[in-house]
């Protein structure tokens, strides 16, 4: 899709400010860019079931000294996690009768394996999805909009795109999913019941 310095230059061309030449640059935009772009990369990760970053696993060895009272297994989670997309077992993925709970760096449940998908700390710019590239340099732009204009009315510019092109990302992913589609009643009981199986996202 393209490089860092790609995205860095993306992101300082929605604030209209000047670009950089090379990651090392000893300029306040490119500083700004490199102390902001993990933390950026990691949150638009965290904001959408991204399907470019999924993974899949299966945890099935219970943390040695759990404290896991209420629940019987606590579950490390894999080492790259940023986000639970489904929980469920092996032969439904997306089973919201699986109960769960993400509790720091555990999954707590009564289950003796568990089978999850999740969002991964996906870092090859070059093959990041074209929606997510651009969603993260309107982030990294709006992160440090103001540090580098001082504009209030520019920062609410650039997030109200940011939050346009979320929504496209949204409903792109619906088009490239068809079978996993929710009927009325656990899009209800995911609202208001205590199903934890069902994970809901929570920008809707």
């Amino acid at each position: 899709m393209g490089s860092q310095i790609d995205l860095f230059n993306r992101a300082l061309g929605y604030i209209g400010t000047r670009s950089i030449q090379a990651f090392s640059d000893n300029t306040k935009e490119a500083s700004l860019c490199r102390q902001n772009y993990d933390l950026c990369r990691r949150v638009v990760l965290r904001m959408f079931p991204w399907r470019f970053a999924s993974s899949r696993a299966v945890l099935s060895t219970p943390n040695a000294n759990p404290v896991a009272f209420e629940w019987t297994y606590a579950y490390d989670l894999p080492s790259d996690f940023v986000r639970v997309i489904t929980v469920g077992n092996a032969i439904d993925v997306f089973n919201p009768d699986i109960y769960w709970i993400r509790e720091g760096e555990q999954i707590l449940t009564d289950e003796t394996i568990l089978y999850m998908r999740y969002v991964y700390d996906y870092n090859d710019v070059d093959t990041f999805d074209p929606i997510f590239f651009e969603s993260l340099a309107l982030y990294l732009a709006w992160s440090i909009c103001y540090s580098v204009t001082g504009s209030d009315t520019k920062v609410k510019s650039v997030w109200d795109d940011f939050q346009k092109i979320i929504k496209t990302g949204k409903f792109v992913d619906s088009t490239e999913h068809p079978w996993q589609s929710l009927d009325a009643d656990m899009w209800i009981n995911s609202r208001v019941g205590p199903n934890q199986g069902f994970v809901r996202d929570p920008q809707t």
